[in-house]
Formats: C-alpha cells, sequence, structure tokens
C-alpha cells in the first residue's frame, strides 16, 4: 500500500569549490528553497516530489530515499540523476541544455530521519562536475 500526502519540503545545499589539494575555494554557494510538494510512502521507499519555477524555467524534482541509498532525478531546465549511497561511487550527466557536464558523485554519509509523518534527510558528499571538485552537503526537510 502506497501512503500519500501534501508536505512542505525545505531543500538546501551548500557546496565548497575545492582547488586541486582538497582545500576550500572561496565562499561556498548556498542555496535553500521552500516548496509544496508529495510524499508518497511504500514499504520499500519514500518519494518526495516537488517542482520549482523560476524566470520561465520549470524544474521537477523526484527524490527516493530507499534503507541504505538515494536516487534524486530532475528534469526541466535542468536534466540529472543521481544516486547516493556511502562509499559508491556514480557517474552521470548533468544537464543544463543546450549544455552536457560528466558528473561524478561519492557519497561520504547520508543519514535520514524521513518517515511518513516528515524528517530531515543528510547526504555529505564529493563531486567532481565539469571538471572542478566540490565538496557537497543536501538536506531536505518534510512537514
Amino acid at each position: 500500500m502506497i501512503d500519500e500526502k501534501e508536505v512542505r519540503l525545505t531543500v538546501a545545499s551548500v557546496i565548497d569549490n575545492l582547488t586541486p589539494s582538497g582545500l576550500s575555494d572561496g565562499d561556498p554557494e548556498r542555496t535553500e528553497v521552500s516548496v509544496c510538494g508529495k510524499m508518497l510512502a511504500s514499504p520499500d521507499a519514500i518519494t518526495l516530489k516537488y517542482r520549482e519555477q523560476e524566470e520561465g524555467s520549470e524544474v521537477n524534482t523526484e527524490i527516493v530515499i530507499y534503507p541504505a541509498a538515494v536516487k534524486v532525478m530532475r528534469s526541466g531546465s535542468i536534466e540529472s540523476e543521481m544516486y547516493f549511497e556511502e562509499g559508491i561511487v556514480h557517474t552521470s550527466l548533468y544537464r543544463v541544455p543546450p549544455y552536457s557536464f560528466d558528473a561524478e558523485i561519492k557519497t561520504r554519509k547520508i543519514r535520514s530521519s524521513m518517515t511518513v509523518n516528515g524528517g530531515q534527510l543528510d547526504i555529505y558528499y564529493s563531486m567532481k562536475i565539469g571538471g572542478a571538485d566540490k565538496s557537497v552537503k543536501m538536506s531536505v526537510r518534510a512537514v
């Protein structure tokens, strides 16, 4: 059985650009968005879906939280599919049409208290996108 309900989501990220030696380079890029979305809960996973619209562009995001992994899929003005599992490297394409970038993600840590009643998801990972190294923390809060 799948439970579905409306939720308020706060999605935040902090991205540090890294030097070749792995140190932070400049100020981190911080983003935060609060949106209404849907939560679908099944015995196998919790799925969060939401849409962002800004200046004529639209991005649809689906976050699937499994017991030991997370999958984030985006479509629209940004197209990507990222898979997070601790210690695993995932490669994909990150597209902002008409441009495409190779993306490599290595998940350091996933912490989730997400249940059908809401909660928090934190993902800490390293990313190499278009040849640039970054350290990222992504947080999703659902109420």
